[in-house]
């Protein structure tokens, strides 16, 4: 690369915007480690974080500044829809720079992406020495193909319409040696100024285990790599100082799988006022001594997947959990007064009818013991890839085939389809999708006591009661609660708004 002489680079998060302004509101860390290592290499880089209805100003934007390659992150669902139409619409805006393509769902369906006409390069795995890589071909280019056979971790086309995979760049084993800047970002548009001052970070990548409905494992081969303690530290007290924020919550796969090093970390960013607002771990990592830690350092919330109510399905996605341990756990994070998120899976392939209200049932009793959390029920995603995915395939599941078409996996979206499931019908879609999204609304989570309690509890009786037996006709409770929490806003001027999104409301 000629050093004196700076390129543009555009790279592109779209959102799939099913939950409007909510889908933009944690910060983009993919396109902010690349866009941080393209920018420590001289390269003048722009990131784009955005929701649909941003696409064509965003795009316009981009080829104003003639940039040497455009790159979208790219996970499988709605996301790959709106980068296929995304790149279809700058590919005709200007055809001569290539389009690059990243993420677990380019990483995955590498030689598929490229088959299509909007798509020159994908890159697989990790990106961030990749494109510097890449960017040092593409500067140098002037049509010899050979530049770009040099560079690892790349799959691209030839002129002649060839897709060559290059072969995979090995991960790199510390992390700390990757730069992280966040001057590439309005930080302060990810801030939510009426609480607490949060973002989201993270501080390890991959995951050890082997959930057959989780694409992790394929992308980073059950490997585990963490950033050291003081890399942490060091750039959240950075962004304490400089944008003043005062909590943190961690997006790692698995947060707690070194248990003194998270530790550590928590009481280290507690004594220096950094709280942490969420953490995502395992339950069968979790025990009495956690909880007490997690309460003492101030912890506000764990995400945790419990995932079914049944324990053929629990060992058939690979969970090292039973039912029975489920509840324990439960219980036991109820005690300590934790608030939580937990997140189930209905639908799953070869599951009965009766499995998967055993789920949905299973989700109203986890509801009623962990008081004020949100026990949610999402709709199997056939992620690529993945064991589940397989078997979904086998029970008459078809794989999409243009990148447009990956929207169907989305449960967030009407255009979700179930294809593996022999007894499922065109009415009982529309009765599961009420059960996933009644299931994110705060209108089915209890609260533990007051006047207050009584009236919110009532709402959630009814509506878990209507989960229980697929029973949604006109229903009266979920526009009666949404006016009363509406006057109860009003009125206290708090803000306490349900998740809407595009499928019910």
């Amino acid at each position: 690369m000629r050093s004196s002489t700076k390129k543009a680079i555009d790279l592109i998060t779209i959102t799939a915007g099913s939950q409007g302004e909510m889908d933009i509101k944690h910060i983009p860390l993919g396109i902010l480690y690349v866009g941080s290592n393209l920018k420590k290499s001289g390269y003048d880089v722009r990131l784009h974080h955005i929701l649909p209805k941003e696409i064509d100003i965003t795009l316009r934007r981009i080829s104003n500044r003639n940039p040497l390659w455009i790159g979208f992150s790219v996970l499988s669902g709605m996301t790959t829809y709106w980068a296929a139409i995304a790149s279809k619409k700058f590919k005709m805006l200007c055809p001569e720079i290539p389009i690059v393509w990243g993420g677990h769902h380019a990483t995955l369906c590498a030689k598929e992406c490229l088959l299509e006409d909007y798509v020159d390069i994908v890159i697989r795995g990790e990106g961030e020495l990749t494109s510097v890589e890449l960017s040092e071909a593409l500067f140098d280019f002037n049509g010899d193909i050979d530049h770009l056979k040099d560079v690892d971790g790349i799959s691209f086309k030839t002129n002649q319409q060839e897709i060559i995979h290059n072969k995979g760049r090995i991960l790199k084993e510390n992390l700390d040696e990757l730069p992280l800047d966040f001057s590439l970002l309005n930080v302060n548009t990810y801030l939510n100024r009426e609480k607490r001052r949060t973002v989201s970070f993270f501080s390890s990548r991959g995951c050890p285990f082997n959930c057959a409905f989780c694409s992790t494992p394929a992308v980073f081969a059950r490997t585990y790599r963490c950033h050291s303690e003081e890399y942490v530290a060091e750039k959240i007290d950075d962004l304490k100082k400089k944008q003043g924020i005062d909590a943190i919550y961690f997006s790692d796969d698995n947060f707690y799988l070194n248990r003194n090093r998270a530790r550590r970390i928590i009481e280290r960013l507690r004594k220096g006022g950094i709280q942490c607002t969420t953490l995502d771990i395992r339950l069968d990592q979790l025990d009495e001594e956690d909880l007490h830690f997690f309460k003492s350092n101030h912890v506000m919330g764990l995400f945790f997947g419990w995932e079914s109510g049944n324990d053929r399905l629990l060992r058939l996605m690979r969970k090292q959990l039973t039912v029975d341990r489920i509840r324990a756990k439960v219980e036991l994070i109820e005690r300590y007064k934790i608030t939580s998120w937990g997140s189930g899976i209905i639908l799953v392939p070869t599951e009965s009818f009766e499995e998967t209200m055993n789920t949905i049932r299973f989700s109203i009793e986890l509801r009623r013991k962990l008081k004020g959390c949100t026990i949610s029920v999402f709709r199997f995603i056939p992620l690529p890839k993945t064991d589940l995915t397989e078997l979904a395939i086998s029970e008459g599941f078809k794989l999409p085939v243009s990148q447009e078409d990956w929207k169907r996996i989305d449960p967030l979206e009407r255009s979700y389809r179930v294809q593996w499931i022999p007894w499922y019908t065109q009415e009982m879609d529309l009765k599961f999708r009420y059960v996933q999204e009644l299931s994110r609304h705060n209108i089915s989570l209890y609260i533990r006591n007051g006047i207050l309690g009584k009236v919110k509890n009532y709402f959630a009786d009814r509506i878990n009661r209507r989960m229980s037996c697929l029973e949604f006709q006109r229903l009266w409770e979920k526009k009666t609660y949404e006016f009363l929490l509406g006057l109860y806003c009003f009125l206290t001027r708090k803000r306490v708004r349900p998740i809407k999104t595009k499928i019910l409301d």
